[in-house]
């Protein structure tokens, strides 16, 4: 048994799922366009976008 509730509680806790970012409409409605234009390059923007960490870097190795 563990004395600690402190070190108990800290072994329970579910993991941090990522982050909820709220965007603007006007991002969103030229993605669209974007896809509909030429849906591969859509695609290439996602899988960045996803990538990109809280401060809008990304690293991509050549």
């Amino acid at each position: 048994m563990i004395d600690d509730e402190g070190e108990v509680r800290a072994l329970v806790q579910p993991t941090q799922r990522g982050t909820w970012v709220q965007t603007e409409r006007a991002g969103h409605e030229a993605w669209a366009a974007l896809i509909a234009q030429a849906p591969r390059a859509g695609q290439l923007m996602h899988i960045i976008v996803q990538h990109m960490d809280k401060s809008g870097a990304l690293i991509v190795s050549q």
